[in-house]
C-alpha cells in the first residue's frame, strides 16, 4: 500500500504503451473486498487466486512475499525481481526500460 503512490508515477509514464502491463496478484489470505477496492484505484490487471495457485506462482518465479516486483521482457523471460527495491520508482523504470530494449 505504501508503494502505490511511488509506482503511480511509473505507471503514468507507461500508460500509453500496450507492451507494458502492470499485474497484481494475491491469494485468499488477502481481504477480497479490500483487494477489489484497491484494484479500482490502481488500474492494471488484478488476479485474486486460490492459495495453491499462488504457491505455484511463488515457486515458478522464485518470490516469497507481497509486494514483490517482477519484470518480464517481450519474450516472457523474467529479467528482474525484488521484494522491495531501493528507490522503487527509479529502479522499476530502469528495469522496464531494459526489458523493452532487449
Amino acid at each position: 500500500i505504501q508503494a502505490f503512490s511511488e509506482m503511480d508515477q511509473v505507471k503514468k509514464k507507461y500508460a500509453a504503451r500496450e507492451d507494458v502491463v502492470f499485474v497484481y496478484l494475491t491469494d485468499e489470505s488477502s481481504n477480497r473486498n479490500g483487494f477489489q477496492e484497491y484494484s479500482k484505484i490502481l488500474g492494471g490487471e488484478h488476479f485474486y487466486v486460490y492459495k495453491n495457485q499462488f504457491a505455484t506462482a511463488l515457486e515458478q518465479f522464485g518470490f516469497e512475499y507481497i509486494p514483490s516486483y517482477l519484470v518480464f521482457d517481450k519474450r516472457s523471460h523474467l529479467t528482474q525481481k525484488s521484494t522491495y527495491p531501493n528507490d522503487l520508482a527509479a529502479t522499476a523504470t530502469m528495469w522496464i526500460e531494459r526489458a523493452l530494449n532487449k
